[in-house]
């Protein structure tokens, strides 16, 4: 018995993670990450990579050559600064940052960037950056400026197909504080007589097997592109998933997507910035900007507390959906702003969409706001119900000759991640939303701050108290120079964090007659900055008060608490100084002025003792 539990001590000892240190920047050698990596692939079990604190910060590795497949599980966990760059020799071959064949892996806290992959004929180009089949986790990176090209057929073969210029997972695949940036998926072009060219699918990620996760994280910028047959007949290829493209489940919490394309060899394609199949469920999320449709779906969709605005397709703007054979349902979205030469908001081709509690107006396309067959859920307001049937119930519904317009702000930031539309104060939204509603919006805010609930992602909530807190009292010298207090107000914000993007004003008053300029503070930094009198002297009091531009309609408060500046000004003037400066010039007694007093008081007392001595020598006579 006691040789079993020695076998098993040892087998688990054996199998314990071991922790590898990178100690260098370089790409080869003792110490580097390419080392470490080696070594954990021959330890048996899940191992670490980290990095020692010794290592010089910011800092970049780059790499000249592939790194090794990972083909064990492996945690690999950056600078907490996050200020570590693993990034390929754009001068190099192409080739990707990681390659996981079947692994469970974490990454954390690394710029991953300038990752590219070239395809030959007969293959794909696979993953820019990463090629995973495993169990992938990413939290807190950043992936940027990766490629994945397919290959060119040139005059005789066909082009190749670009998938996913960040990211080709076909495994698990969760992606938590994230950013991916500036990359692309193209397909390969050919002038081969009836060839085919490639496709380009998955600007940022395609996804093809497992579940992905996308959470607080943000896909921007990023293209599929598709490739082009120049003359001989031959035949262009697709576009699809400007951001995403998956044939398998896809979850977006907290996250945004912006600016990301779908283009033909010489035009937009409805490729969709997120082209997805398969069961497919977004919260709290903005899909924004892109050239193209917002979403291509097919299959059952889900969307709760989500805004599509100011994308730009062919045909559709908002949403593409196709949900034949299932009921996809939207509760408290907000569709706006979006359009398209068929319909600007939604397009329902087939299945079953159920709205309730949704913002779908101020569309533009032939069909503005909706096309199709929907199902009535109520506490909807639809502008302009042009080119669909079925909205019954709902109070709030437009049409051609008399559209609803909605009374929202100005696409903005609401908080860290997503983006969207608030109710302005009057806007028909406020206070027409169900039972049914979520607690909480897009942001994160009780949707019961006014009682009840708003429709569409976002609640009107009034304008929220900026606030700040003031520095201590000042003194300087008044020599008539300009004197800056670094940051003398600190923790500037507008209020809620949802109000981040407003502008901030500081307000300073009191008398200035000791001042030629100032006081002012500046709003972001909380600079002060004030330029005295010459000759002034005294202690003078400011009021001190933030204000923002969000306004006080129902209540608002747009203005902090006052504080207290307090500036003592110190008789220093240029003019006090240039009278010291004159006892130093050349020809000039250079005697300090105590020393005068000293030597003066000394004469005096001997002069005393003198005359004093002699009238007592005549006293004693």
């Amino acid at each position: 018995m006691k040789m079993l539990f020695l076998i098993c001590v040892l087998m688990a000892s054996a199998l314990h993670a071991a922790t590898f240190t990178v100690t260098s920047l370089t790409d080869s050698g003792a110490g580097t990450l390419r080392d470490a990596v080696t070594q954990a692939n021959a330890a048996a079990g899940a191992d670490d990579i980290v990095f020692a604190t010794t290592i010089n910060l910011p800092g970049t590795i780059t790499l000249q050559t592939a790194l090794p497949d990972i083909t064990d599980d492996l945690t690999i966990t950056g600078p907490a600064s996050n200020d570590l760059i693993l990034r390929r020799n754009t001068a190099a071959a192409a080739f990707r940052i990681f390659t996981i064949p079947a692994a469970t892996v974490e990454i954390s806290h690394l710029w991953m960037l300038d990752g590219r992959v070239a395809g030959t004929a007969g293959t794909s180009a696979e993953g820019g950056c990463i090629r995973h089949a495993g169990n992938l986790v990413i939290r807190d990176c950043v992936i940027a400026n990766c490629n994945a090209v397919g290959f060119d057929g040139g005059t005789t073969l066909n082009g190749e197909d670009g998938a996913g210029g960040a990211i080709f997972s076909a495994g698990d695949l969760t992606l938590d504080g994230v950013a991916i940036v500036d990359c692309a998926a193209t397909g390969g072009g050919t002038s081969f007589a009836m060839a085919l060219a490639g496709d380009g699918r998955g600007g940022a990620v395609i996804h093809t097997s497992g579940l992905m996760i996308l959470r607080n994280s943000q896909l921007s910028d990023c293209t599929a592109q598709a490739g082009d047959s120049i003359g001989g007949g031959g035949i262009d290829g697709t576009a699809e998933g400007g951001a995403i493209f998956a044939t398998a489940s896809v979850y977006l919490f907290d996250s945004d997507v912006s600016g990301c394309a779908t283009l033909g060899a010489t035009a937009v394609v409805d490729g969709g910035a997120l082209n997805v199949s398969g069961g497919n469920v977004l919260f709290r999320s903005s899909v924004r900007n892109s050239v193209g449709v917002a979403i291509r779906k097919t299959g059952p969709l889900f969307m709760q507390n989500c805004t599509l605005s100011s994308n730009q397709g062919v045909d559709h703007g908002g949403l593409w959906l196709d949900s034949t054979g299932f009921t996809s349902t939207l509760e408290y979205c907000t569709i706006h702003l979006n359009s398209g030469a068929v319909a600007g908001g939604i397009e329902l081709t087939g299945g079953a969409l159920e709205l309730e509690g949704c913002i779908v107006a101020g569309n533009t396309g032939p069909a503005p706001d909706a096309s199709g067959t929907f199902s009535d859920l109520d506490n909807n307001l639809i502008g302009d119900d042009t080119g669909s049937t079925g909205f019954t119930v709902s109070l709030l519904v437009g049409d051609m000759l008399n559209p609803i317009t909605p009374g929202l702000g100005a696409l903005q930031a609401m908080g860290s991640f997503t983006w969207g539309h608030a109710p302005v104060w009057g806007s028909f939204a406020i206070d027409r939303g169900g039972s049914g509603a979520p607690i909480d919006d897009q942001r994160g805010a009780n949707r019961l701050f006014g009682g009840i609930p708003d429709i569409g992602a976002i609640e009107f909530i009034t304008n929220q108290q900026p606030d700040f807190t003031a520095g201590g009292s000042v003194s300087e010298k008044t020599d008539g120079d300009t004197r800056v207090v670094s940051a003398w107000a600190g923790n500037i914000t507008a209020g809620a964090p949802w109000e981040s993007g407003q502008t901030l004003t500081f307000f300073v008053t009191g008398s200035r007659t000791a001042f030629k300029d100032g006081p002012s503070i500046n709003s972001t930094t909380g600079d002060l900055t004030f330029r005295p009198k010459e000759g002034e002297s005294g202690t003078h009091f400011f009021n001190v008060y933030l204000v923002d531009n969000g306004g006080t309609a129902n209540g608002g408060d747009d203005t902090s608490t006052t504080r207290t500046l307090v500036i003592k000004l110190i008789d220093g003037g240029k003019g006090d100084d240039e009278d010291l400066q004159c006892a130093a010039k050349p020809g000039a007694a250079h005697w300090p002025l105590g020393l005068l007093l000293v030597i003066a008081g000394a004469l005096w007392l001997r002069r005393r003792k003198i005359s004093g001595g002699a009238k007592a020598t005549v006293v004693d006579l």
